[in-house]
């Protein structure tokens, strides 16, 4: 069963990496601004573990385990993109949900989505996985969106070690990836917040 190792911290709302576990427990600090007394939740969630899951499941060496896990991986992208707009929108607009709501609807697809994060802010979501480490993802997951859009166009063929690295660096930093992205709108968030009260 797959499990992600992030928590959020409620206070900051740093994710943070947590292999051990240890805190989940309410008085350990946390390591991003040292708050405790709160419970943490693993981040990013249900969905994300359980299409991980289903990715982690499959047998790569097989045509359709391949076609499954390169399914369900873009699909856990397009939930994480989406679940990055949400915080940026609720920041936008904190009295309501209905203009995020619309603006999600109209764009939909991982491209549109892609573009609509860097129109609100105001950074490309290649940069910031590239300021933090992460330089070949988002090329990858233009190679895995391709694949993708073949399996279900029914023009796909089932390439063992190529599409296996792909498949098993993605699954091993979707992630850790979109965790540096949230990490990176909370502090915008949070500096932004410390700018307008001084």
């Amino acid at each position: 069963m797959y499990h992600s190792n992030y928590v959020e911290c409620p206070s900051c709302h740093e994710v943070f990496f947590d292999e051990s576990r240890k805190m989940s427990a309410v008085d350990e600090p946390a390591p991003c601004c040292g708050a405790n007394g709160e419970v943490r939740g693993v981040w990013p969630g249900f969905s994300a573990d359980k299409f991980l899951e289903i990715v982690h499941d499959q047998d790569l060496s097989s045509a359709q385990g391949q076609r499954i896990a390169i399914v369900f991986l873009h699909a856990t992208l397009e939930l994480l993109i989406e679940q990055s707009l949400w915080e940026l929108l609720n920041n936008l607009h904190q009295q309501s949900n209905i203009a995020s709501e619309a603006l999600l609807d109209c764009h939909q697809g991982w491209e549109r989505r892609v573009e609509l994060f860097k129109k609100l802010r105001g950074r490309s979501l290649h940069q910031i996985l590239s300021d933090n480490g992460h330089d070949t993802f988002y090329q990858n997951s233009i190679i895995l969106k391709k694949a993708r859009n073949q399996i279900v166009h029914g023009s796909y063929y089932h390439k063992v070690s190529e599409d296996n690295k792909l498949i098993e660096q993605m699954r091993n930093n979707c992630i850790r990836a979109f965790a540096c992205i949230h990490n990176d709108l909370h502090r915008e968030l949070r500096d932004k917040a410390t700018w307008n009260n001084e």
